[in-house]
């Protein structure tokens, strides 16, 4: 996703794109706990329309928000999308747990507690790096484009 210009077509393929193999796996991991949930509440073809549809409006709004201030640079990856995913998995399940895998050690977390971590981690990063547009900032947009869909989308009954 390229700032300083308007091309509507990588509003959608920006997420797909990715710097490395590490991004992708990363993503990918993420993706399979996050979107197993969503998927599971929402079923597959709402998932998709879901992911595809909050990918692209983060790209839009990241792309048409950035091309008055930044004329070089750019985005990719599903991290943003994963986040809104977090979103939504916060708002339908906060009590249902995670397993995570720390080493040695495995052990329960409410999505509730996993995500609200994920998301404070998220902006002291932003902060130490001096706000700045950053990847930190842009997993925080993504988790904003989250909260609207997953309320409209709770509030209508899918």
């Amino acid at each position: 996703l390229e700032f300083g210009k308007i091309r509507p077509w990588q509003w959608l393929t920006a997420n797909f794109m990715h710097a490395d193999w590490m991004h992708l796996i990363g993503n990918m991991i993420f993706l399979w706990g996050f979107g197993l949930l969503v998927e599971g509440k929402a079923g597959a073809a709402l998932f998709t329309a879901v992911y595809l549809g909050m990918g692209t409006i983060f790209g839009a709004v990241l792309q048409l928000g950035t091309f008055p201030f930044f004329h070089d640079g750019t985005a990719l990856g599903a991290s943003a999308v994963i986040f809104a995913l977090l979103a939504l998995c916060i708002l339908w399940a906060p009590a249902n747990e995670f397993t995570v895998f720390a080493g040695r050690f495995v052990f329960d977390v409410p999505i509730l507690i996993y995500g609200g971590l994920f998301v404070t981690k998220e902006i002291a990063f932003w902060a130490l790096e001096g706000f700045e547009l950053n990847t930190p900032l842009l997993h925080l947009l993504g988790f904003a484009v989250g909260i609207p869909a997953g309320v409209y989308l709770l509030r209508s009954g899918k």
